[in-house]
């Protein structure tokens, strides 16, 4: 990304949060590279990256999986790819912490990944209902002393979505994620990170205002 000037937007607190922790190495001066360690992904659980085009928008969606396989195990966290971005994902596909990624060639897998997630978030609903569970960090706790349903196969998970308008308008009903209460799915442990052009292609109802926003500029180069 040494082309690139990350800014990061400010945003609306709330409660919802998440242990997670990665780290993005950014050259924000011609003489220096930055470490740069937001905490994962305060306040609300879900991340945009916006920005033109070859701004880099698909490499750092790249950069924050590969981080939080690093740093966590496949059952602690899984992703689940959309890669509408011209297969910037792809080279991720081994990694045991992913899912599966879908592209736009492949319509019914996209609708099944969607289906997938919906069907956890309800399945999560009862089970916090029934273990009297009443959040996400206590769930954490039952998954790793291994007191979790038996059949429970998935920590924490996220809905990768690189390039989020070629979701709502090539994949009629699919697009209906952003339309869930954002805070609803964090809370049961689905989490949502998205790519855009502009902010307007994003609909207030997925909790953008509270989630964690990163537009990428690209550097202007200045001759003399």
């Amino acid at each position: 990304m040494d082309d690139e000037r990350v800014s990061e937007l400010p945003i609306q607190p709330c409660a919802a949060r998440s242990p997670y922790r990665w780290a993005l190495w950014t050259n924000r001066s011609n003489s220096a590279a930055t470490r740069w360690s937001p905490n994962w992904p305060a306040p609300a659980g879900h991340v945009a990256v916006v920005g033109g085009p070859h701004s880099g928008k698909s490499m750092m969606v790249r950069s924050l999986i590969t981080a939080l396989a690093l740093t966590h195990t496949p059952a602690e966290t899984q992703f689940y790819c959309l890669d509408f971005g011209g297969g910037a994902l792809s080279s991720l596909a081994e990694l045991p912490h992913v899912g599966s990624i879908a592209t736009r060639l492949a319509p019914d897998r996209v609708r099944r990944t969607i289906a997938e997630l919906d069907t956890l978030l309800a399945q999560r609903e009862e089970r916090f209902a029934a273990l009297g569970v009443d959040s996400m960090a206590e769930y954490r706790r039952l998954l790793r002393a291994g007191k979790a349903p038996a059949d429970e196969r998935y920590g924490d998970v996220f809905l990768v979505v690189d390039g989020w308008l070629t979701l709502r308008q090539e994949f009629e009903g699919a697009g209906h994620v952003d339309r869930q209460p954002g805070r609803a799915r964090v809370e049961f442990g689905i989490h949502v990170v998205l790519t855009a052009s502009r902010w307007g292609e994003i609909r207030s109802q997925i909790g953008i205002c509270s989630a964690r926003g990163f537009e990428l500029r690209p550097r202007r180069r200045v001759r003399v």
